[in-house]
């Protein structure tokens, strides 16, 4: 789900005291975990977030954070900017309280556009390699990535991506399982745009990877695209 094309929802409507957060700062590579302690007219106040050694995640003020709320079922995504900290009773942050916010299933999180060199390799049945292609990607996210292809590739069938230009990672090299293969008109010539959902993707170069898209959305905004 693109972060400004997707089901937009009212803040007031779905944020709720007592539901998770996950905060990404700008220079941080990793989520940190929250809580929303309380809701005010123009502000949320979370539990402050600690990095690995407990030590406390204090953003710059007005800093521009990616917040991900999580229910049962759903997540809502959305960008707040830091304001303040304080003590209620246990140590918290104030940010700014988003008119609306990004409906997704749990397991989905940002996708931006982007186009990038990318090499795939097909996976035969047999776990055979094919041959290098070199493409392009059309979206990206923290669980996959989208593609031009000049052929189709079968549903639920593997392809290996040998590399990828994103910036921040060196060298990506990881499986990835079709989820989606659709003919398209590109220039008049008939191509196929396919989903992949990546398999075993790092921890670390997963959180490069959303650091990146988060780079990408903050400029989008800053051009005043996608609100």
């Amino acid at each position: 789900m693109d972060l400004g094309k997707g089901e937009k929802m009212p803040a007031s409507k779905t944020l709720a005291v007592g539901q998770r957060l996950e905060i990404f700062t700008y220079n941080g590579e990793i989520g940190y975990k929250s809580r929303i302690e309380d809701i005010t007219k123009d502000r949320l106040m979370v539990a402050m977030p600690t990095d690995e050694k407990g030590f406390p995640i204090i953003p710059s003020l007005g800093e521009r954070l990616l917040c991900r709320a999580t229910t049962t079922a759903t997540s809502y995504v959305f960008f707040a900017n830091y304001l303040d900290k304080g003590r209620s009773p246990i140590p918290v942050l104030f940010l700014t309280k988003p008119e609306t916010v990004e409906k997704m299933q749990k397991r989905e999180f940002v996708r931006v556009q982007v186009n990038r060199s990318i090499v795939i390799r097909p996976v035969d049945e047999e776990g055979a390699l094919g041959d290098m292609v070199l493409t392009t990607t059309v979206d990206l996210s923290g669980g996959g990535v989208g593609i031009i292809n000049d052929f189709p590739l079968p549903l639920d069938s593997m392809v290996a991506i040998e590399k990828a230009n994103i910036p921040g990672i060196e060298l990506l090299k990881l499986m990835g399982r079709v989820v989606r293969c659709v003919p398209v008109d590109s220039g008049g010539k008939k191509r196929y745009r396919i989903g992949l959902r990546f398999l075993e993707f790092s921890r670390g170069d997963q959180n490069k990877m959303i650091r990146y898209i988060f780079d990408v959305q903050r400029k989008i905004l800053a051009k005043g695209i996608g609100k």
